[in-house]
């Protein structure tokens, strides 16, 4: 996943570099090829995942700060590569600064790399008591 290596190293910097280029209340980035989709709920994401890697996607929730898990219409979070100072990922920031954790993408490049979504998407909705509506991004 190269574009983990182009996100900026401050949560806040994407963030505002984010909110000038788009407009949407929920924007992703792909981290397969760094487009930006809406992830209001009209399953963009999951029609982009389709397209670009094979029914397969991973993509960054600006807004919520996590990694969002696409495998055909189901999906799945796991942590973000953003964390604070003491290595913790807060749901809520509430005006912590985070910052790319390096052990964090590495995390994300395997999951990639070894093609270990689709496990991923089902092993997390197996324990999750927070499920995705399926086609929902």
């Amino acid at each position: 996943l190269p574009i983990l290596d182009l996100l900026p190293k401050s949560y806040t910097a994407l963030h505002g570099i984010v909110s000038k280029k788009v407009s949407y209340d929920y924007p992703a980035i792909c981290l397969a090829c760094g487009a930006i989709i809406d992830a209001g709920g009209r399953g963009l994401c999951t029609a982009h995942a389709l397209k670009c890697a094979a029914d397969a996607g991973i993509f960054f929730l600006v807004q919520d700060c996590v990694v969002l898990l696409i495998h055909g219409v189901r999906a799945s979070y796991i942590a973000p590569p953003y964390v604070d100072l003491y290595g913790e990922r807060h749901k809520h920031n509430r005006g912590r600064p985070l910052y790319k954790d390096d052990k964090r993408a590495e995390v994300l490049r395997k999951l990639w790399s070894e093609h270990g979504i689709p496990k991923e998407v089902v092993l997390k909705r197996s324990i999750s008591n927070r499920v995705i509506i399926n086609s929902h991004y």
